[in-house]
């Protein structure tokens, strides 16, 4: 199983973050993370702006936690009750019909 170095652009679930570099089997590079924008291979050059995505990546890391530490500061609660569904997602219940 043949596997390629990637530099990722953004977030990717399971994977890794803005700026890591990463190591990801060819097809799923070649067939998703490549198309999408989400990395790109890693090269000499690439390597040289991988500087400039760690700046990138740390000012995004820095503005998200300087908002999270805003609304703890205004003191925000997000409130829900467990085991309810939204408005749109309602239950149905089955009735039992034996006969």
């Amino acid at each position: 199983m043949p596997l390629t170095e990637l530099i990722l652009t953004e977030n990717v679930p399971g994977l890794g973050a803005e700026a890591d570099v990463v190591k990801v089997r060819r097809g799923y590079a070649r067939n998703y993370l490549l198309p999408h924008g989400k990395a790109y291979e890693v090269t000499p050059g690439a390597l040289r702006q991988l500087d400039a995505l760690k700046q990138k990546r740390a000012e995004r890391e820095a503005r998200e936690l300087n908002e999270a530490e805003e609304l703890a500061r205004k003191g925000v609660w997000i409130r829900h009750r467990a085991g309810h569904c939204e408005p749109d997602q309602k239950r149905t219940r089955r009735r039992n019909r034996s006969t």
